[in-house]
């Protein structure tokens, strides 16, 4: 029997994410891309975020499963230069460092695109990478706030939830993956690579409860949109079948 080939066998990607952002190319690993991330002297700040076990950290265990790592000090020429050789046989990179920040070394996304013209370059940042709000930094609460997740969150007696661990940012990195694979099947078509300019406060808010962006439609048409906390919404009755459940919605 031939072995399954995996989704995307083939794709080398260049992690450049700390904290936020490295789920997204942890997921391009699972699907197959060969993922190297590239640590600090001294290793990535999400080392040392809790929760832990035997003295290692379980978040950035999970977030950086089936990656290779290299360490390089982007302040650095010669380190700068190393990172390039991997950029050109790379397909895809991803950062999440603050707007303006590669660029002051010397790797904006921008020039990175235009030295290597085939990549593409997915630039995750809390509120995109321009904009009145491009140099704030985010907190997952403050993402999950502003993105709609804790309004609808609780019953309505009582404050607003916040959502358990880092899930906004982790919900952002599953539709920043997307992205990135929409813009793979283009460079695939078309030979080129893009800068994906990437908010994760769109990302959260594009899925948030559905009933927000009902509101803002029905908000659009003249018509007053209910504001109830309901959690995530009705609850919708699930029925038995022969081969299994249904859930009609």
């Amino acid at each position: 029997m031939r072995a399954m080939t995996a989704a995307l066998e083939g794709l080398r990607v260049v992690d450049l994410c700390d904290e936020k952002g490295e789920l997204c190319a942890r997921l391009l690993g699972d699907l197959g891309a060969d993922v190297i991330r590239v640590e600090p002297p001294g290793g990535a700040a999400s080392r040392r975020m809790p929760p832990f076990h035997a003295g290692e950290s379980l978040y950035f265990a999970y977030r950086n499963s089936n990656k290779r790592g290299v360490v390089l000090d982007l302040a650095e020429a010669g380190d700068r230069e190393k990172l390039h050789a991997l950029l050109a046989g790379a397909d895809v990179l991803v950062e999440s460092f603050a707007p303006g920040r590669l660029a002051a070394l010397g790797l904006d996304p921008g020039a990175l695109c235009a030295r290597h013209p085939h990549l593409i370059v997915a630039s995750l940042s809390d509120f995109g990478q321009s904009g009145p709000y491009r140099d704030r930094v985010a907190t997952d609460m403050v993402l999950g706030a502003l993105g709609g997740m804790m309004f609808k969150a609780g019953i309505p007696e009582k404050p607003p939830l916040t959502p358990p661990g880092t899930l906004s940012t982790d919900v952002a990195a599953v539709t920043a993956a997307y992205a990135t694979l929409l813009a793979c099947w283009q460079q695939r078509r078309h030979g080129a690579g893009q800068h994906i300019d990437y908010s994760l406060l769109e990302g959260v808010a594009q899925t948030t409860d559905w009933s927000l962006s009902n509101a803002s439609v029905i908000r659009f048409r003249g018509q007053p949109a209910a504001e109830l906390r309901v959690g995530s919404g009705p609850i919708y009755t699930i029925y038995p079948c022969k081969d299994g459940y249904v859930r009609l919605i």
